[in-house]
């Protein structure tokens, strides 16, 4: 069985090496996910990230680890994980468009320990709809 894993952070880069940052970010992170056959979908807004990351349960917590120790962000909550039976973004090792600063408001709430279940259903949704709207 497989898993989905939703987690939230708040970015480190600076501004204005931001987005080549995250350039950087996502083009290793979809070599990476090809490599352990991980697939999913990244929303960065210019103060903090979402990420839904799909695959085996070893990969996905390997990934998890190398992200916690990562130092261009912090306050890493891990919202949601999940057993799937199939993948909702399996033809992207990594959907990202850009900065979608339109997101922060979604995003933002779920950095806080007092976040709503339904607030972290309503981004994951988001995220969903997103890589479909990718494809």
């Amino acid at each position: 069985m497989e898993k989905s894993l939703l987690y939230v952070s708040k970015s480190l880069l600076a501004l204005p090496r931001e987005e080549v940052e995250i350039g950087c970010i996502v083009a290793a992170a979809r070599c990476r996910n090809k490599a352990m056959g991980v697939t999913g979908t990244l929303i960065a807004t210019y103060h903090s990230f979402a990420q839904i990351l799909e695959g085996e349960r070893s990969a996905i917590d390997t990934l998890m680890n190398s992200i916690q120790c990562d130092p261009r962000h912090r306050d890493i909550v891990v919202h949601e994980c999940w057993d799937i039976e199939r993948r909702s973004f399996s033809n992207w090792t990594l959907a990202y468009s850009g900065p979608a600063s339109c997101i922060a408001l979604r995003l933002e709430p779920l950095l806080s320990d007092d976040a709503s279940p339904l607030q972290v259903t309503q981004l994951v949704q988001l995220m969903v709809e997103f890589g479909r709207l990718r494809r």
